[in-house]
């Protein structure tokens, strides 16, 4: 069976099986800086979509006294262990597809 990695690399659905289809189209795994770059901008986007979430969420559930400082704790907090996340994921994913 063939996969058709083109439509999935190019429909922009690249992350945990990205290494698969660069394999797979004889391209090689990801950097570690790659790797990085992906997965900050990834959780930049995501830490600015979350904070507007958290301002607009916070005084729903009676939270809204919270400051802007505890806002950035919050936010700082997640995207440090998102991009941990992501990070560790893509590392695993390269190694897998260097074994092979």
């Amino acid at each position: 069976m063939k996969i058709n990695t083109e439509s999935w690399c190019s429909s922009g659905k690249v992350g945990y099986f990205q290494d698969a289809a660069t394999e797979a189209m004889g391209m090689k795994p990801q950097s570690k800086l790659g790797s990085a770059l992906e997965s900050a901008t990834n959780i930049g986007l995501g830490a600015a979509i979350n904070l507007a979430g958290q301002y607009a969420l916070f005084p729903l559930i009676g939270l809204g006294d919270v400051s802007h400082g505890k806002h950035i704790t919050i936010l700082a907090f997640f995207t440090v262990l998102s991009f941990t996340r992501l990070y560790v994921i893509r590392r695993i994913a390269n190694w897998k597809a260097q074994r092979k």
